[in-house]
């Protein structure tokens, strides 16, 4: 059963006594009770964001009465308080609803572990992708340069091969080529006089 605007919860197994009638002694906690499927797994998260526990897990020798509740676990104390009161003491190993409990909890916990891992494993193939596509774009651009690298010194050996087509550069080669003749000077001899006297 669980109550109206609260966390708490209680599940009675083996019970000697209806619904109902259950549903009236607890109705001194203050609270509206109704019945539920199933009581909330342990250590899930209650309607106001409390987490929920147990808050006792009690038995008469024929019947368990388990009680949980979130946060401070008021209602539930109250109720664990009321009860032991009644000659109502704690299972000296779990009873069959807190043993179930347990399992769901468990169970709980691997889904989330798996739920878990199958996130991080979709993070890593994103991100692995994102590097594929990341590498495909570096190297689409590395490959681009490499052309464009080409071109600039296909057009540079071009423009070389003109530039040496021109009439200067022709010229100035001829010219380089040009052989210089030296002036040679002639020297002539004046005759010379030679004078006696007698």
């Amino acid at each position: 059963m669980a109550a109206n605007g609260a966390d708490v919860a209680v599940g009675i197994d083996s019970p000697t006594q209806s619904c109902g009638q259950w549903q009236q002694n607890l109705a001194g906690a203050g609270l509206n009770w109704y019945p539920v499927a199933s009581l909330p797994v342990i250590g899930t998260t209650g309607s106001d964001g409390d987490t929920i526990a147990e808050a006792c897990d009690l038995t008469d020798g024929t019947q368990e009465l388990f009680v949980e509740d979130g946060g401070g676990m008021s209602y539930g104390n109250t109720i664990c308080s009321q009860e032991e009161a009644n000659g109502w003491h704690s299972e000296s190993s779990p009873g069959p609803i807190a043993q179930q409990e347990a399992g769901e909890q468990q169970a709980n916990g691997q889904a989330s572990a798996s739920a878990a891992a199958a996130s991080a494993s979709v993070s890593s193939s994103a991100a692995a992708a994102q590097d594929d596509q990341s590498l495909r774009q570096d190297t689409a651009t590395l490959n681009g340069e490499i052309s464009s690298y080409g071109r600039d010194v296909a057009t540079t050996a071009s423009d070389c091969a003109n530039v040496k087509k021109e009439p200067l550069c022709q010229d100035g080669e001829a010219i380089s080529r040009r052989t210089t003749t030296r002036r040679t000077s002639t020297t002539t001899a004046r005759p010379s006089t030679t004078m006696s006297s007698r």
